[in-house]
């Protein structure tokens, strides 16, 4: 994103309203824009917003301060930020939408540099930024009217070592700091060799470790006991760039790729040597596999009735991390009390409400390691009575991360949600059938009424609605509603917002039906 403006939000209350700027994604640059009168103005949330770039940009008056705001959001810079009202706060954070849900530390091996405070936050006094980061962090010059740092922080989780404190320099001193900006200094200097530089680099056809594009020297450690000459294979970055490659004459030996465009020539070497021991494992973790259905969105929790998938991973004394299930090696799991949950290969059965600790185990190059994780079988959620039609797919106009298929998993800690006024929510049903009534449990549907209409279709192209204009009542349960029976194979929700806002939010969804 490039000269972007985005000001004044209707709405700015909590619950990502009035998020100018959400970093969620993988490296993703917003240079040379503008934000102002937000909630947060620029904010940064979970694992997958790594390396970002936030660069020459300018934030005015938010009510809360630019944030890492959860879930440890790794290796981002912002360059050049002025804050005018604002700051910068990377601090571990206790909040969350339960007690095992979190926000917890927020960030690690971020770069703030080159700060410049047109004016701290009104909170602040000050202070243009705070940083407490895991493991490392970097704070790299400040400057303007307002410069102020803190980086002596303990965070409000006793339990999250955030140590030692972030390294602070060149405070009040950014008009002398070199580079003015890091970004464009690295871009800069990248850019120029891009045409000789690799897409792609292989080692018997896997993917060679640390691969950076512009990298001329790699080494590269085969397996214990390998025999076999290695070979390279390699893909230019620019597609009119000459690839040649020579190969090693021995396992110890070297390969040498060498780029060329229209004159110029890079040679990127590749040392080779074999393990002189065995990989061997240091440990095994055992968690939740979430990427299937199952489980249950927050911490090691299932609902009794209820099955899911298990992963382990093994790190080896090679610093390496691997799944299990890649390695095909055996692996066996228990549980330490079957009344409450049983193992059947992989997948945990719950039984019944209670907490058990499955034990994992598992013997590689010789060696046994074991480990054991503490998993709780949770009460399941309420139901409506009677038969339910099985749905195959839901799919919505939109959502924010909570998203549509939560509405059939049966866990009450998961949700859709979207927001404005006419967004919807759209089942599938494995079959047509005869259908005359539906079941919602909305999310804090005992604060607030919801407004919604609800239309059905036996082709997916036509629909006819069924109920127009209906405001849920104000209860923590489910609420029933009834409509003229009729055939379908579709059912759409269409939300019109609540008593509050413009937000759709459905915890579970029933459709009643043979």
């Amino acid at each position: 994103m490039d000269h972007v403006t985005m000001q004044y939000p209707q709405y700015r209350g909590a619950n990502g309203n009035g998020y100018l700027y959400q970093f969620i994604g993988n490296d993703n640059l917003i240079k040379n824009s503008k934000a102002i009168g937000a909630r947060h103005s620029f904010t940064y949330a979970n694992f997958s917003a790594n390396g970002n770039v936030l660069q020459g940009s300018y934030s005015e008056k938010p009510s809360l301060l630019t944030d890492f705001h959860m879930y440890l959001s790794m290796a981002n810079l912002i360059d050049n930020l002025v804050v005018n009202g604002d700051g910068i706060s990377a601090i571990t954070r206790d909040y969350g939408s339960s007690e095992t849900n979190r926000h917890g530390v927020v960030t690690t091996e971020s770069v703030f540099w080159n700060t410049s405070g047109q004016a701290a936050h009104p909170s602040k006094s000050g202070v243009i930024v705070e940083s407490e980061q895991f493991g490392n962090g970097y704070v790299i010059g400040t400057k303007g009217k307002d410069t102020g740092v803190n980086v002596n922080i303990v965070g409000s989780i006793p339990d999250a070592n955030t140590q030692p404190f972030d390294m602070a320099e060149g405070i009040g001193e950014g008009d002398r700091l070199f580079p003015q900006s890091l970004y464009q200094d690295q871009s800069k200097k990248r850019i120029k060799d891009i045409h000789l530089g690799l897409q792609s680099l292989l080692v018997n056809g896997e993917a060679i470790g640390g691969m950076q594009f512009l990298r001329t020297d790699y080494v590269h450690t085969l397996p214990y006991g390998t025999t076999e000459t290695p070979i390279i294979s390699a893909k230019a970055y620019d597609k009119d760039a000459k690839i040649k490659i020579k190969q090693t004459q021995e396992t110890n030996g070297t390969g040498e790729i060498t780029v060329s465009y229209r004159g110029h020539k890079k040679n990127v070497r590749v040392k080779f040597k074999v393990a002189e021991a065995p990989v061997l494992p240091e440990n095994i973790s055992i968690s939740p596999n979430k990427t299937v259905p199952g489980w249950r969105v927050a911490g090691n929790a299932i609902s009794a009735g209820g099955s899911g998938e298990l992963s382990s991973f093994l790190t080896l004394d090679n610093g390496e991390i691997v799944n299990i299930a890649e390695l095909n090696v055996p692996v066996t799991y228990t549980s330490s009390d079957d009344t409450i949950g049983y193992m059947e290969g992989t997948t945990f059965h719950a039984v019944k409400a209670g907490k058990v600790d499955i034990i994992v185990s598992c013997v590689f190059n010789g060696l046994t390691v074991e480990a054991q994780e503490k998993f709780e079988v949770k009460e399941a959620m309420a139901e409506p009575e009677g038969q339910f039609a099985v749905v195959t797919k839901v799919t919505a106009s939109a959502d924010d991360g909570n998203l549509p298929i939560h509405t059939i998993d049966r866990d009450p800690d998961s949700r859709w949600s979207a927001d404005g006024k006419g967004q919807y929510l759209l089942l599938e049903l494995e079959e047509q059938t005869e259908v005359g009534q539906v079941s919602i449990q909305f999310y804090n549907g005992h604060t607030r009424s919801n407004y919604f209409d609800l239309e059905i279709s036996t082709d997916g192209i036509n629909y006819q609605k069924v109920l127009s204009n209906v405001a849920s009542q104000k209860q923590t349960a489910y609420e029933t509603f009834e409509f003229e029976p009729a055939q379908a194979k579709f059912i759409r929700y269409v939300g019109q917002g609540n008593e509050s806002n413009t937000w759709n939010s459905i915890i579970e969804f029933w459709v009643h039906g043979d």
